[in-house]
């Protein structure tokens, strides 16, 4: 009788490995790290903005988002604010030569975007690009101060 053991032989998996290895040599170069970080930079700006106007909302006074090509903090009276959450400075630098484009705004105490005290009219939009070309925006809307990633 002839035994049989279940399994792999060395040489199999050894085989395995050169093959995988190969494979990965050869997609991780086209993998390009700034487009897919366009995505979640753009959903943390997002989460910034709702994050500041519950803190204009809770703190009852007008914040500032301000807009530079590759960051943005959040202001009172021009001073950078400790965000509550984690008693560091609001301030956020984009990674992977992710750029943003849009004008610096205030949010009142009920979270509406407002230019020296008066509502908007039209919609405050913010464009993020990646190196590669990708952009998304995002748009907080001028009556109810909804924010929405396009």
């Amino acid at each position: 009788m002839q035994q049989t053991i279940d399994g792999f032989s060395l040489i199999e998996l050894t085989l395995v490995l050169v093959i995988l290895a190969i494979v990965s040599a050869t997609v991780i170069p086209r993998v390009n790290l700034s487009d897919n970080s366009v995505g979640t930079q753009a959903e943390r700006l997002a989460r910034d903005i709702r994050h500041l106007q519950s803190l204009a909302m809770q703190q009852e006074t007008t914040l500032t988002l301000d807009i530079s090509s590759n960051s943005y903090s959040v202001r009172d009276a021009g001073v950078i604010i400790t965000d509550p959450t984690n008693q560091q400075n609001f301030s956020v630098t984009l990674d992977y030569g992710v750029t943003l484009s849009g004008t610096d705004t205030d949010f009142d105490s009920w979270a509406r975007p407002v230019s020296s005290g008066v509502l908007l009219t039209g919609t405050r939009s913010f464009t993020l690009t990646g190196n590669g070309g990708k952009s998304i925006t995002i748009e907080v809307d001028p009556v109810s101060g909804f924010v929405s990633v396009l």
